[in-house]
């Protein structure tokens, strides 16, 4: 299983790291992309916009505050009868 991740920052960072640690793919976006260089070193996929990540993926995890996100994710995972988890 992919996962999708959006916001990678005081809580996305460490969460994403674990679920690295337990070798899940997972593709990563961030508003703030020098805070996805560690991720990219530990092996996660950098994804250019919460479209891509969510496209990618089987799931999403969101710790973005961007409503907008959240809702993206909705629609496009709703549609092929996957899950989104917001965070925020």
């Amino acid at each position: 299983m992919k996962l999708g991740f959006l916001g990678t920052g005081l809580m996305g960072q460490p969460l994403v790291q674990r679920l690295l640690e337990a070798k899940l793919p997972v593709i990563a976006y961030n508003r703030t992309a020098a805070k996805l260089q560690s991720l990219r070193e530990a092996g996660a996929i950098i994804a250019d916009s919460p479209a891509v990540a969510i496209r990618a993926s089987d799931g999403v995890i969101s710790t973005e505050v961007a409503i907008f996100s959240y809702f993206l994710s909705l629609l496009a995972l709703w549609e092929r009868g996957r899950w989104s988890l917001p965070l925020s």
